[in-house]
């Protein structure tokens, strides 16, 4: 990946060899794992994932999740449902007091990643930002043989009607998060739009099909919320990359049945479901998925971050599910 700090501008319209050379690459086990290796390597102590809105902040986290058996903060949790109408900007709006806390805490454990849209100003509204390393995801099409567009360049420097997009916008002109970071790492958006191709926290691939959902409706899918909605007040609400799902095969990558079209169809419409089963062994930090795999990689495919869950312990596991616990 990019040597740490480096500046090198993404672009509308970019040459992939150039890319390449600069150490940048696209979402995958490979190069999540690489991005660790330097975060470790680094000496600092807090991840911070920046990037534009649907960039694919959000599965980046989940996977730096699964790595470093921790959760990530999301700073989208931090806006109240209501702010105040005095309060325009969205940086003001954030609940900085416990924000503060639960980062202060997840370090008290360990390394601890950070996302959200102006991840810098708030490191910096935190007294965090000496010990952020920064990573910035940008959301890219392959448009031909070598050739790749990053179409929010197009709003640097425009006029945004929206109050939230002159807000992201002023924030890349001042932070310039595009710019300089110790890694940057591209989503592909061709994937979910045109082959429905998603990926999972532990890096496997799947993909829905057109009969379980069609490509054309992804964005229908995509949940507003943090989790689906539980049908039992009691869940609670795992990080999905905490949770180990099963080791899909040739055969069960797509999901391609009634029951994924059915689960989705919920998840879009917020219709209660069921949650997951699962457990966690008192010497793991990364659980175990028992039941619920469609569930599972549906709220994946939703954009969520969280899950609901029902905590099984390992007498249930075994005898419910045949899991023997370690």
């Amino acid at each position: 990946m990019v040597s740490s700090p480096t500046r090198f501008k993404l672009q509308r319209d970019m040459c992939e060899l150039a890319l390449v050379a600069a150490g940048i690459g696209w979402l995958s086990r490979a190069s999540v794992d690489e991005i660790v290796r330097r975060f470790e390597e680094s000496g600092k102590r807090v991840m911070a994932i920046d990037g534009f809105m649907g960039s694919g902040k959000t599965p980046f986290g989940s996977m730096i999740e699964a790595r470093l058996g921790r959760r990530c903060i999301r700073i989208d949790g931090y806006l109240p449902l209501t702010p105040p109408e005095n309060q325009t900007r969205c940086i003001d709006r954030l609940d900085m007091g416990n924000l503060a806390s639960d980062l202060t805490r997840s370090l008290d454990e360990g390394s601890t990643a950070i996302d959200g849209i102006l991840a810098r100003e708030v490191l910096k509204r935190l007294g965090r930002s000496d010990e952020a390393f920064h990573v910035y995801v940008a959301g890219a099409w392959i448009t031909g043989p070598g050739k790749v567009k990053w179409p929010d360049a197009a709003q640097l420097g425009s006029t945004q009607s929206s109050a939230l997009h002159r807000e992201i916008v002023e924030y890349h002109t001042a932070e310039a998060p595009h710019e300089q970071f110790d890694a940057v790492i591209l989503r592909n958006q061709n994937e979910p739009e045109e082959t429905g191709t998603f990926i999972a926290p532990d890096g496997q691939l799947f993909s829905i099909s057109e009969a379980a959902w069609p490509r054309g409706q992804i964005d229908r899918l995509r949940i507003s919320r943090s989790a689906f909605t539980s049908d039992r007040p009691g869940a609670v609400l795992e990080p999905v990359g905490l949770i180990r799902p099963p080791i899909l095969g040739d055969s069960t990558r797509s999901l391609d049945d009634q029951r994924p079209h059915s689960i989705l169809s919920a998840i879009g419409s917020n219709v209660p479901l069921p949650p997951v089963a699962m457990i966690r062994e008192s010497s793991l930090s990364i659980g175990v998925l028992l039941d619920g795999a469609h569930r599972y990689f549906g709220s994946i495919a939703a954009g969520a971050t969280l899950i609901p869950a029902e905590h099984v312990s390992p007498e249930d596991a075994e005898i419910r599910f045949g899991y023997v616990a370690r």
